[in-house]
């Protein structure tokens, strides 16, 4: 079945990747789809930039399907602003499926096709991942989903294709939603602002008897924390990066950890290698947050 769909790429002073995760767009098989741009309130000149880009295309004819911009008037998150483009989606009630792209991706040509296929073949699948290979390194794995471990309350990422069958949720990088899920799950989850929304909602959409599934013939390209600074390697990761991520671990925890205890024994021995690593302010930062979370886990304010 040809099905109509919503990419939604969520923008935020990161410009020069959105406008070349549109040029992959545009060079998709699957045409039978609109693609959104949610700016995220940015500072930069990210809205000229795309405004630009978009114009130019449409007058030489290198779009050909439509394409909408939303500008947010301030930063809701990664949730909150795609949240803003599936709620456009569900208003305009003309498309299928959604496919959340991180905006710093390239997409191969047949990526959706091959996800499309996927979710063609079983009915029960509520969210399909991609097979995501570094930008830099295209020959590398970067993810193929996450499994979660309910002990300590976290998730890890999966590389070896082999265990894919063992995944819990797939990488926010490539996120395809169907609209049988979206209706039943609903919107994602906002309280984390960034980092493991997708896991939660992975979680909750095997509550409501959906599965997860990832198509590794769909291939994306991704940069890795471009906007974020949510590189995987710790040296090259910001501390604004680092400190959501502890913070949305504590959230994700709270929420589906077997015990405090063990949630917290991970949490103490994230704060010891900050220390070990020289640093020192971050690992204070890092505590301030444990003990937050202790007192009031409904305040868990970066200061």
């Amino acid at each position: 079945m040809k099905y109509a769909i919503y990419i939604i790429v969520l923008n935020y002073n990161n410009w020069k990747d959105t406008i070349e995760c549109l040029e992959s767009i545009n060079q998709l098989k699957y045409t039978n789809y609109c693609t959104i741009v949610v700016d995220n309130a940015s500072t930069n000149e990210s809205i000229y930039k795309i405004k630009k880009w978009i114009a130019k295309s449409k007058e030489s004819n290198r779009i050909l399907n439509e394409i909408v911009l939303i500008e947010n008037n301030m930063n809701v998150g990664y949730a909150g602003g795609n949240n803003v483009g599936i709620k456009y989606a569900l208003k305009e009630n003309k498309y299928g499926h959604i496919w959340i792209l991180n905006n710093d991706t390239v997409v191969d040509s047949m990526s959706l096709n091959n996800i499309i296929m996927m979710v063609d073949q079983d009915n029960q699948i509520g969210i399909c991942g991609s097979k995501i290979l570094y930008y830099d390194k295209r020959d590398i794995i970067q993810s193929i989903g996450s499994k979660v471990n309910y002990t300590f309350g976290y998730v890890s990422n999966i590389t070896d294709q082999t265990k894919i069958e063992t995944i819990d949720s797939v990488m926010g990088a490539s996120f395809f939603i169907t609209n049988k899920c979206i209706s039943t799950v609903g919107m994602l989850p906002e309280e984390y602002f960034l980092f493991l929304e997708e896991s939660d909602y992975c979680i909750k959409a095997i509550k409501y008897g959906f599965k997860i599934k990832v198509a590794l013939d769909s291939i994306v390209f991704h940069k890795e924390g471009s906007t974020t600074g949510g590189s995987s390697d710790y040296r090259n990761r910001s501390e604004s990066a680092d400190l959501l991520s502890f913070r949305s671990r504590i959230i994700f925890g709270r929420k589906y950890a077997k015990s405090m205890f063990g949630l917290y024994a991970g949490l103490l021995a994230s704060v010891i290698l900050r220390i070990k690593r020289g640093q020192i302010k971050r690992a204070l930062k890092f505590a301030v947050l444990v003990f937050k979370s202790i007192i009031d886990p409904t305040n868990l304010a970066i200061v």
